[in-house]
């Protein structure tokens, strides 16, 4: 398991808490975990970020927006610093996300992030459980005044597929098999076009997987760890 900081970049309307039980179950100590904010309205933004801040042996994991984001500079990451993404569409956004996106945003300025999240949470879609969806809403309160960055960033991405391939590093894509917002195909997809790729794609959860069920996440990371930082796998 890799010893480093672990830098932590969230969803939309979602904070570094989306985390906490993934981590927890995974050991990695409070200390070494550094939460981004997904705050700026345009993937570039990011870069110099990236560039100064990650260094030899750290761990960026991504969710969602956030993972769009580090996918997006994936080839600015040393070798040893493995990339882990959940929930991520690699792929600039489909023109017909537009008006929901900017539905939510509006929601969320005029109404706040609980309320604008509510619904969407309980409309009989997705099968999470009334404490997934609690800490959900509680992120989206405290993340709500990032929305029109977000929105912006999520709506002009480029995509991030060419980054990926350059990469260096370790790539791990994650999706649960019931994801509804982002193809679970996508993770294979990143698997198969980088130089050092691994997925796995997690039954019985969604979109939210990392509340939804962070033992299974935590085991998946787990398991692509040892494949690929295990002693045994480094013996001539």
């Amino acid at each position: 398991m890799p010893v480093g900081r672990w830098h932590l970049l969230p969803g939309t309307l979602c904070t570094a808490e989306v985390f906490s039980g993934f981590l927890d179950h995974l050991r990695v100590p409070v200390a070494c975990r550094i939460p981004w904010e997904i705050s700026q309205p345009s993937v570039d933004d990011y870069r110099q970020k990236f560039i100064q801040e990650i260094r030899s042996g750290d761990v960026v994991c991504g969710f969602s927006l956030g993972a769009i984001v580090a996918a997006h500079h994936a080839d600015t990451l040393p070798a040893d610093c493995p990339l882990i993404l959940f929930g991520i569409n690699p792929l600039p956004d489909a023109p017909t996300r537009k008006p929901d996106r900017e539905s939510l945003r509006n929601d969320v300025t005029q109404y706040g992030g609980r309320a604008a999240l509510a619904n969407r949470l309980r409309d009989g879609k997705n099968a999470m459980s009334d404490d997934v969806i609690e800490r959900i809403l509680v992120m989206a309160e405290q993340s709500e005044n990032l929305i029109d960055a977000q929105t912006q960033l999520a709506l002009t991405r480029p995509g991030a597929m060419d980054a990926l391939s350059q990469s260096q590093a370790h790539i791990i894509a994650i999706s649960g098999r019931m994801d509804q917002q982002a193809d679970p195909t996508h993770a294979v997809k990143i698997a198969n076009s980088v130089l050092r790729g691994q997925f796995a794609v997690l039954p019985d959860v969604g979109h939210y997987m990392l509340l939804e069920n962070a033992q299974v996440c935590a085991n998946a990371v787990a398991s692509a760890f040892e494949a690929t930082f295990s002693p045994e796998k480094h013996r001539s």
